[in-house]
């Protein structure tokens, strides 16, 4: 299971990019990331795997509170993701 819980992000003090973001995806979903870019796609993958940090809230990936600190030694390890620009 992947779960945002109120998850806040910006980058450079401007709009946040994610404000107040609640998502729970649960085991064997399958699940589509689509939108337009700058969107926050690969922003939302980078959260799950703690190479970025939230500003606020927090991210569970299989019960465990992903760590806030940003560092390699505390990243998630990715199995099967691939992100494509153009279908």
């Amino acid at each position: 299971m992947i779960k945002f819980v109120n998850v806040y992000k910006t980058f450079n003090q401007s709009e946040p990019l994610f404000e107040n973001l609640n998502l729970e995806i649960k085991d064997n979903e399958f699940v589509f990331i689509i939108g337009k870019s700058g969107a926050g796609k690969t922003t939302l993958l980078n959260l799950i795997i703690n190479k970025i940090k939230v500003d606020d809230g927090h991210i569970i990936v299989d019960d465990l509170k992903v760590d806030k600190r940003f560092n390699k030694k505390n990243q998630v390890k990715t199995k099967n993701w691939f992100c494509f620009s153009r279908l």
